[in-house]
């Protein structure tokens, strides 16, 4: 997968110096096909991709143009708008599969942890995720945190906005953008 993403970032700091930053944002481009050829490696089959797909999207909030939907309403929205060709991969950029990319980039760009939020920060941040779809592309949002292990448990040391845009008309890229946020 080193292959498959361009990093760009918005300072001379990049992700592997996070803890020297207060607010960064760093851009990835992924190369839409390569690395859904990547993720879809972790499937049996496409039964497994629909099954993560529901799963995934029943823990997301869903809006598409401006109307709060369920994963029926995302599914039939994807099977319009694409060349059926390419149903599945995009079905892939739904689930938690795909959100894996940025955890590995992440994991391997820093020697603290990376993780999902605890279930008292999920409470102050709000959905798994959020997709929000609007102008035929798709956002997808999500929160994870950077942390230490202590004696007393882990402490959390910053907090990393995901966010992830494809368009729908043609598979070409996905732009992917962490902020991260140090908590100090």
């Amino acid at each position: 997968m080193d292959n498959s993403y361009i990093l760009i970032s918005n300072n001379e700091n990049d992700v592997s110096n996070i803890e020297e930053t207060y607010i960064h944002k760093t851009l990835i481009i992924l190369n839409f096909k390569n690395v859904i050829k990547d993720v879809r490696k972790s499937f049996k089959d496409e039964k497994n991709i629909i099954e993560q797909f529901i799963i995934d999207c029943k823990r997301s909030n869903i809006i598409i143009n401006k109307h709060i939907q369920d994963y029926k309403k995302l599914n039939k929205y994807i099977r319009k708008n694409i060349n059926l060709e390419y149903y599945y991969e995009y079905l892939i950029c739904f689930t938690q599969a795909l959100l894996s990319v940025p955890y590995i980039i992440l994991s391997n760009s820093t020697k603290k942890y990376v993780g999902e939020l605890s279930c008292k920060e999920r409470k102050k941040f709000g959905s798994y995720n959020n997709i929000v779809i609007s102008n035929n592309k798709a956002k997808i949002y999500k929160m994870l945190r950077i942390f230490n292990i202590t004696e007393n448990g882990d402490k959390t040391l910053y907090y990393i906005k995901i966010s992830m845009e494809f368009g729908f008309d043609v598979p070409d890229d996905i732009v992917m953008t962490f902020k991260i946020i140090n908590i100090k």
